[in-house]
């Protein structure tokens, strides 16, 4: 039961910070994706300084470097943006878990990475108030990390698409 309604879910909404962890989040749910022949969202947030601060000024550009954050994490994974899954982007300018939150809604699936720490903000977070599944992807040892998110990806792209 559990298992069929996450089968059909219409969206895989993954989070993406630009570490390690998240590039195995994003080839896990890439593979998905691919797999069901469903939409793949991606989810970066970011913080600007805050007003009449000192670095005021400096949050001008938050929303491109956001976008270039997505933009090499999808080269890291498989080469470039994926011209066979069905992809959108947002940036979005809120805290983490609840831009992950508002993005993943029910029937969807919720995907983050993990790298070791036991209950991270974001990860408590997401338990706490996802509205659908929620997978958390474990980040292996910094030295098996090299070339793997690829051929994971390749791997759950192989196998045949199950409507």
């Amino acid at each position: 039961p559990k298992w069929r309604k996450w089968r059909c879910a219409v969206t895989v909404v993954v989070g993406v910070s630009g570490s390690p962890a998240s590039r195995w989040a994003v080839a896990w749910a890439l593979g998905t994706a691919r797999r069901y022949g469903v939409t793949l969202t991606v989810v970066t947030a970011y913080m600007p300084p805050t007003a009449g601060g000192p670095y005021g000024s400096m949050g001008a550009g938050l929303g491109e470097d956001a976008r270039a954050v997505v933009e090499e994490a999808f080269r890291d994974v498989c080469g470039g943006q994926p011209d066979d899954v069905r992809v959108e982007v947002a940036c979005v300018m809120s805290g983490t878990g609840w831009a992950l939150i508002e993005a993943a809604g029910p029937g969807d699936l919720l995907v983050i990475g993990s790298s070791g720490r036991l209950w991270g903000p974001t990860r408590r977070h997401c338990a706490r108030h996802a509205r659908c599944p929620l997978v958390i992807v474990p980040c292996p040892d910094a030295g098996d990390l090299i070339g793997h998110p690829v051929r994971m990806a390749r791997r759950l792209s192989r196998h045949p698409r199950h409507h």
